[in-house]
């Protein structure tokens, strides 16, 4: 037998290789403009050659079938005067809704057409459900915004007719729905209290601004609402100087506000999707058992609990997604997750101030955060930033493998910057800042093996720079159900600037030390703390930075040393003139 001797096609290979694919793919199709594929001219009789010596009857054209579109261009403008779904889509008589295009696109697909549907800038007050009707195809859908920013899939509708009580600043409105708390989502229940704030899905907007939400009349102020169920009706405070007369006011009232399903070859672009009341557990945006999509340049903001899901629903599968340029921000649980995917790419997105709505009900360390993934089997997350958010900034939790994260921040969050759990790896975190957070550590690690860190900085995070928990953690392979117990196991760490400082001294703290530094690799490392002892901790015990040396067998060619951050404090990580690692 011949010996093949092609170069193997690794993950990250694949999955880079398809986002080229992928976006020439699509680049073709969106070059596509607006004119259909023309319909060959019927068949013309050809002349009679002279001195035939008997000539023929006349051929009769065959008729040629009609050609189908490859791809019909929906618009959509719920501001036009001619907007009716009633329309067929064109300019000049748009459509009203998305949900409406969304309809076309999935009857098209089962014709083997693609659709592209622009929508003009406005705010749409509806919810979009998109899915194949039969059979999967390749012919791929487009959701494109005119205006990146400019069109807002809302689940918010305006109310008007509050009623001012008396003298106070008390305005209330009839309240039509019976929500009442939300069940715990399933395998909660017993692992986790939920206070009744986080079990709520109620918001309200006033110019904009969100108001925080009271479980009870005594405790209404500026800026606060409550709703009673019992007497069907929901009473507010607005901010100070707000006239409620002449504000706008929103109230979240549609849960899963754009929903994909089963579908192929789809893009998502410029989109806003805001104000969905999902309650705790759910997501605004999901995008289930589906390939090689692209979201891009999308918000996802203010919605009750997650902003966006990739997922599948196991045996489907959803493979070859990109998320690029999306800002998921002030959303009450997490900004991004995902479950069970294969092959992804994340990049230049953002995820900050997230879980307010869990941080309400003291919620730490439980499905919340700026980025929240699971399940995850080939994944490459690069520019990543994720600050200010109630919980882990990003968070890789269970049988994830094959994870590459690249020049990511991660600062400033109420959790670990970065927190890998339960995964098997290998998982390398490469030029990433991670900064300034408070809880934990700032690199946190119970149940993660394979585990590499190269050239990043770690700098004032609140319990440690690095720790790492002691004790396995058994998973199960959602894809070839194979067992697998995950130990703190074969770390690699090289070429990293990891520093304490006077509030936050401790470097890194590591449990179950035999069995981490058996399998450790370190070296040409920079670590510095002022306060210089007990800084690295092993099993409990403080040590200062030869007895880490000796103790790990390891970074022999490291050094302790201020690396004289141009201002730390700031977030400003740029060496110094005066650094000693400029020459180092």
């Amino acid at each position: 037998m011949q010996k093949d001797d092609r170069p193997h096609l690794t993950r990250r290979a694949f999955v880079q290789r398809a986002a080229i694919v992928l976006g020439s793919l699509i680049t073709v199709a969106c070059g596509a403009g607006n004119t259909g594929t023309k319909t060959p001219t019927a068949g013309v009789s050809p002349t009679r050659i002279a001195n035939t010596p008997s000539p023929k009857p006349p051929l009769v054209p065959t008729p040629t079938p009609a050609v189908r579109p490859s791809e019909q261009v929906v618009y959509v403008d719920n501001l036009h005067a001619n907007a009716d779904d009633a329309n067929v889509g064109t300019q000049d008589r748009p459509l009203k809704t998305i949900g409406k295009a969304a309809a076309i696109a999935a009857d098209n697909t089962q014709q083997s057409i693609g659709t592209r549907v622009l929508i003009a800038p406005g705010i749409y007050r509806e919810s979009v459900s998109l899915q194949p009707k039969g059979g999967r195809t390749n012919a791929p859908i487009s959701f494109r915004a005119t205006t990146n920013g400019a069109t807002i899939i809302a689940g918010s509708d305006v109310w008007g007719g509050w009623r001012k009580q008396g003298a106070t600043q008390v305005y209330t409105h009839a309240w039509p729905y019976t929500w009442g708390l939300a069940p715990y989502p399933p395998g909660w229940q017993g692992n986790v209290d939920l206070k009744p704030i986080v079990r709520r899905r109620e918001m309200i907007f006033v110019n904009g601004a969100a108001l925080t939400q009271v479980l009870s009349s005594d405790t209404l102020k500026e800026g606060t609402f409550v709703v009673s169920e019992q007497s069907s009706m929901v009473s507010l405070v607005p901010p100070a100087g707000v006239q409620i007369e002449n504000a706008t006011v929103e109230v979240a009232v549609r849960a899963g506000i754009f929903a994909v399903e089963g579908i192929q070859n789809l893009t998502v672009s410029g989109l806003v999707f805001m104000h969905d009341n999902t309650p705790v557990g759910g997501t605004a945006v999901t995008f289930t058992n589906c390939t090689n999509g692209v979201v891009e340049d999308c918000q996802f903001l203010w919605n009750n609990w997650a902003g966006m899901t990739f997922q599948s629903s196991v045996p489907r599968i959803s493979q070859g997604m990109i998320a690029r340029r999306t800002i998921a921000n002030h959303n009450g649980g997490i900004g991004l997750a995902a479950a069970r995917i294969k092959d992804v790419l994340y990049e230049d997105n953002e995820t900050s101030y997230n879980s307010w709505r869990a941080a309400q009900g003291k919620m730490a360390m439980w499905s919340n955060g700026g980025m929240k993934h699971l399940f995850v089997h080939g994944g490459i997350y690069r520019r990543h930033r994720a600050v200010g958010n109630d919980a882990p900034g990003c968070w890789f939790d269970t049988d994830c493998t094959d994870i590459e994260i690249e020049q990511a921040f991660f600062c400033e969050n109420d959790g670990p910057g970065l927190f890998i759990e339960a995964s098997q790896g290998p998982t390398s975190v490469t030029d990433c800042t991670i900064c300034h957070n408070r809880r934990d550590a700032g690199l946190f690690s119970h149940g993660g093996s394979d585990v590499t860190l190269h050239g990043n900085i770690l700098y004032g995070n609140g319990d440690a720079q690095i720790g790492v928990v002691k004790g396995a953690r058994p998973i199960q392979n959602w894809e070839t159900n194979a067992a697998l117990k995950i130990n703190p196991e074969r770390w690699t760490m090289q070429k990293n600037i990891i520093v304490g400082t006077d509030t936050a001294p401790r470097l890194a703290d590591i449990a179950d030390g035999t069995r981490f530094f058996s399998t450790f690799d370190s070296d040409e490392n920079t670590w510095y703390s002022p306060k210089k002892s007990g800084v690295f901790v092993i099993d409990e015990k403080g040590l200062d930075f030869a007895t880490w040396r000796s103790v790990s067998g390891r970074d022999a060619n490291s050094q302790f040393v201020d690396p004289r951050f141009v201002d730390s404090a700031h977030n400003d990580f740029h060496l110094r003139d005066d650094s000693p690692l400029r020459n180092g």
